[in-house]
């Protein structure tokens, strides 16, 4: 039985092989051309959409990506260029930020233990606002 299979596949696979290359000799070459433009500009410069249940993605061409993926290291290394020549204002900028959060950060946390302290006092706003004005008198809360 297994030497039936053999050559009937031996078969199979010489009938395909014959009609791949019979079906090649026939396509003109303008049409193959055409196919492979055809290939060509579908799979690079036309974008991709997904659609499903409600939504639709658009994805960028390939050819899109391909750029992206050239340019991405020359982009890469002039804004590393660029940070390091301008490295004192970006140090500013990054302290100033962290000055201000640290600062926000600080003073909620002593507005909420003022806050909890006027609270276990049993007087929930007098004493939370003679607080809040000291601080703000002496600049410390704005």
């Amino acid at each position: 039985m297994s030497t039936a299979v053999a050559p009937m596949q031996d078969f199979i696979d010489r009938l395909k092989t014959s009609l791949r290359d019979d079906v090649a000799r026939m396509i003109p070459e303008e049409v193959l051309a055409q196919m492979i433009q055809s290939v060509i500009r579908e799979e690079f410069f036309v974008g991709k959409v997904t659609k499903g249940n409600g939504y639709e993605q658009k994805s960028p061409p390939e050819f899109h990506k391909l750029i992206l993926d050239a340019v991405r290291p020359i982009l890469e290394k002039r804004a590393a260029e660029i940070a390091i020549k301008m490295a004192p204002q970006i140090e500013a900028g990054i302290d100033a930020v962290i000055k201000e959060s640290a600062t926000a950060l600080l003073l909620g946390t002593i507005d909420n233990v003022f806050k909890n302290a006027a609270i276990s006092l049993g007087n929930n706003w007098g004493f939370q606002s003679a607080v809040e004005q000291a601080l703000r008198n002496k600049g410390i809360l704005r």
